[in-house]
């Protein structure tokens, strides 16, 4: 067996890496107009730039949409306010989540599933049969664990 490069070995790769991120003199520029803009949030609409990335981005992958969204929290009130769930829905999330998949619920009325969750290769959220009380559920990846979104 030969040495590691890092005991002395030699190495597998012998010229530098691409230098990273990579940019262009016209990304330095949009940077700029927006720090200049003090649109820096998108807040209280996108900017332009945010705008123009959406459809770019929708573009390249060939969707009709798509959101500019700063977190995994702002991304389930989207999806919620997507599918229709208004103030006063049930909806069940995962009794093991993160605090933002309960309070991304525009509700009072928000039920976590208390039967004990299996933790092997990944979390398993239980199924719950849907009732005319139940407007949506949710699950969530969590601590680098993938939901299982299947019935097994």
């Amino acid at each position: 067996m030969s040495k590691l490069a890092i005991l002395g070995g030699d190495p597998v790769r012998t010229e530098p890496f691409a230098s990273w991120p990579r940019w262009l003199p016209s990304d330095a520029h949009r940077l700029q107009a927006v720090l200049e803009s003090g649109h820096w949030g998108g807040f209280p609409v996108p900017s332009h730039y945010a705008a123009e990335f959406a459809e770019r981005f929708a573009a390249m992958h060939g969707a009709k949409y798509a959101l500019c969204i700063a977190n995994g929290t702002i991304a389930l009130i989207a999806a919620l306010q997507a599918v229709g769930i208004r103030f006063g829905d049930e909806v069940i999330v995962p009794a093991y989540t993160w605090d933002g998949t309960p309070t991304s619920i525009p509700t009072p009325t928000a039920w976590t599933s208390n039967p004990p969750m299996k933790r092997s290769r990944r979390v398993r959220a239980p199924l719950f049969p849907s009732t005319s009380r139940c407007a949506s559920s949710t699950w969530t990846h969590c601590s680098s664990w993938p939901a299982s979104t299947t019935s097994k």
